[in-house]
């Protein structure tokens, strides 16, 4: 089945959102890094990633365990959620010593 013409438009204007979206959050993370250090604010974003990267792996490992879309929606949010708190904070943990 050959795509719309109209359903190729609506993904290039996706995707010129999460394109802004990117952009601009990695100008907040410069700015924020000029406050914070570059050491630390690489370790924040290190973090976050590996969090983010992290939570996607283990949620599709558990997400049999849900029923519903809405169950399983909510428990990957969980997942990758706790996951990125979890390694941000063992990623910013050399801030304690």
């Amino acid at each position: 089945m050959k795509p719309h013409l109209a359903q190729i438009r609506i993904v290039l204007v996706v995707m010129d959102v999460i394109d802004a979206v990117i952009i601009v959050l990695f100008v907040i993370a410069l700015v924020r890094g000029t406050g914070l250090g570059l050491v630390r604010q690489v370790c924040s974003t290190i973090g976050l990633v590996g969090g983010l990267f992290l939570g996607v792996f283990v949620q599709g490992k558990y997400i049999h365990l849900a029923h519903t879309p809405a169950a399983k929606a909510m428990l990957a949010l969980a997942v990758v959620v706790t996951c990125i708190g979890v390694v941000r904070v063992l990623v910013n943990i050399s801030d304690c010593f």
